[in-house]
């Protein structure tokens, strides 16, 4: 049973509108199967194209509080910059201990600046190393733990490395039996350029 080509174009012309169906079925059965297998390619490029709209969206709504945050950081900065340590200032360094004694009543024993620990060679240059005090003063027991606190909040980046309290002697005036002494090494940030 073999159809030949007359009694095949025969009945295209009896039946034009089946023969037009049946040719667009045939080739859109055709396009779906070979597109078919890039429908996963598309999805994924379409996830994608929606996640960089849904970024974008966020960063204009949130470009409009740039201007303002900018400021904000460059003000920040600049205090930052004018109360950091430094290390070749010595004076100005210390002056810092010396006003936080005066404002918490106890007596300065003694106060040095540490030599800032030279980099290895090689290593990258940083903008911020820290600098080290070594602190020896008296007080009541009160005063020396404001004046920690004091430390800690004044200085960018101040911490207290290690502190030791001891009985002050017999010989302090007023009141031996609160007289404390303390030694502490105190670590601040200070801007190397």
């Amino acid at each position: 049973m073999s159809i030949d080509t007359k009694k095949l174009t025969g009945l295209l012309k009896k039946n034009p509108s089946l023969a037009a169906a049946s040719l667009a079925i045939f080739l859109l059965a055709m396009a779906f199967y070979f597109r078919f297998d890039q429908l996963d390619t598309y999805n994924d490029r379409l996830n994608d194209l929606k996640g960089n709209l849904n970024k974008l969206q966020r960063n204009i709504t949130n470009s409009a509080q740039l201007e303002r945050q900018l400021e904000e950081i460059k003000s920040i900065n600049l205090k930052m910059e004018q109360a950091a340590l430094r290390p070749s200032e010595l004076a100005r360094n210390l002056q810092y201990f010396y006003t936080l004694e005066a404002g918490n009543a106890v007596k300065l024993l003694d106060l040095r600046q540490q030599a800032v620990a030279a980099s290895a060679r090689g290593a990258t240059l940083t903008l911020y190393a820290p600098i080290t005090f070594s602190v020896n003063l008296a007080g009541d027991y009160d005063q020396l733990l404001t004046f920690t606190r004091e430390v800690e909040k004044t200085f960018i980046g101040g911490k207290v490395l290690s502190a030791s309290i001891s009985p002050g002697s017999a010989s302090d005036s007023q009141n031996p039996n609160k007289a404390r002494l303390l030694s502490m090494v105190v670590q601040a940030v200070a801007i190397t350029k």
